[in-house]
């Protein structure tokens, strides 16, 4: 039985395509393994599950960034991070806006 295990995609449909692309060139698996943290901070988180959810054998474990988008328990931030914010937060706020 042939695995692909994949973890931290990260919303970056652009690296998972290249991935996917590498495992049928390389004459596909079984299964897919798809390891945590799957949509926070990349570019595209809904590509990333649009694609993962159209995988054939997939088994999902959802990471804790992944818990946070679908439930919104983001623990509080630490001091250190309330004071210089998210290292992601001007990329979000130049494509999303002010909100």
């Amino acid at each position: 039985m042939k695995i692909a295990l994949r973890s931290d995609i990260h919303g970056n449909s652009v690296a998972l395509d290249a991935v996917l692309a590498d495992i049928q060139a390389a004459g596909g698996v079984d299964d897919y393994w798809i390891l945590r943290d799957l949509v926070a901070l990349g570019p595209d988180p809904v590509g990333v599950l649009e694609r993962v959810r159209g995988l054939p054998q997939v088994c999902v474990t959802r990471g804790n960034p992944d818990r946070y988008v679908a439930f919104g328990d983001r623990p509080d931030p630490t001091i250190a991070e309330a004071k210089v914010g998210h290292p992601g937060r001007g990329y979000i706020m130049r494509h999303l806006g002010e909100s």
